[in-house]
């Protein structure tokens, strides 16, 4: 974990400084789900934020790598909830939400640009490591419907969830008048998040999908 950290954020902010390197800061939404889970499984919308820089490598060729907070999950709808003797205590929502730590090193081919507009696309790959997570239930109505179940910590070990995730992630970029960056991301895990030993056939995988506006100070 600190190796993962201490890597991060020697690779976004240690990296050989000339005139046209930029970093700067970004935020949007995120809609994010796992492949592998049932149809009653939806998009969960989150906030996601991140330090990045866009260094040049040649006149076409831009490094976006950009590291931050990135959650990932998913929402169920329409669930039954059963208490300790398998009885009804009702329906409902229930929201996963894991909060990652981000590393994201896309590499970008300059598509069509004027002298302050930029359209950039390109692919690479992210790392992420899960610090912790919330599991939430929403919309109860039925029997448990006055006494729902409270906001509950992710239990990792517990839930048979990995907390290390890697994979593909394809980014659009347009620079607008220099300073200002708009991006649509496009991450693909391609690591099976299922480590539980009673459900080894399901194979779990992240997908999200967003878009971030950011600002380039340098």
């Amino acid at each position: 974990m600190r190796r993962l950290f201490s890597f991060s954020v020697g690779f976004l902010f240690l990296l050989p400084l000339n005139a046209q390197n930029k970093f700067g800061i970004k935020s949007g939404i995120s809609f994010s789900d796992r492949n592998g889970t049932n149809s009653n499984s939806t998009d969960l919308i989150t906030l996601q934020v991140a330090a990045f820089g866009m260094i040049p490598l040649s006149k076409v060729v831009t490094m976006q790598p950009s590291f931050g907070y990135a959650p990932k999950g998913n929402k169920f709808r329409n669930l039954m909830f059963v208490d300790q003797l398998g009885g009804n205590n009702g329906y409902g929502d229930v929201n996963t939400r894991v909060d990652n730590i981000e590393l994201a090193v896309p590499f970008q081919y300059l598509v069509t640009s004027s002298k302050q507009n930029k359209l950039l696309f390109g692919l690479g790959a992210f790392f992420s490591y899960a610090v912790g997570g919330m599991v939430q239930w929403k919309n109860v109505t039925g029997p448990g419907s006055n006494n729902p179940p409270p906001k509950t910590k992710i239990n990792f070990d517990g839930a048979g969830l990995k907390r290390f995730d890697a994979g593909v992630n394809i980014l659009i970029t347009f620079q607008v008048k220099t300073r200002w960056v708009l991006s649509f991301n496009f991450d693909r895990g391609l690591i099976n998040n299922n480590q539980s030993s009673y459900t080894q056939q399901t194979k779990l995988y992240s997908r999200s999908e967003g878009i971030t506006a950011g600002y380039l100070f340098k």
